[in-house]
């Protein structure tokens, strides 16, 4: 069974947690608050697609780190983001 995997809990997320158990979508969702850097280079390299649509980021690593390890990234278009993954703006 493929399943969607959160790496990462940040800001504003507090009711995430909630929001998927309302959606009856938490045993669809494997959530990794927290992975060392080791972990987050596996998820990178065997991810389908890397989504990072975050609209308060102030470099958008997380989307670089995704594409130095291949993966296909779906990213937002605030801050910084575009200019760091090379896409231009929608």
């Amino acid at each position: 069974m493929r399943r969607l995997v959160a790496v990462g809990k940040g800001w504003m997320m507090g009711d995430f947690d909630h929001q998927l158990r309302v959606l009856g979508a938490e045993a669809k969702i494997l959530m990794a608050c927290y992975v060392y850097e080791k972990e987050l280079i596996w998820f990178s390299q065997i991810c389908y697609v890397n989504l990072f649509s975050l609209g308060f980021e102030g470099f958008g690593l997380p989307d670089f780190e995704g594409m130095q390890f291949g993966a296909f990234m779906l990213a937002s278009n605030s801050t910084s983001i575009p200019e760091v993954s090379g896409w231009p703006l929608f």
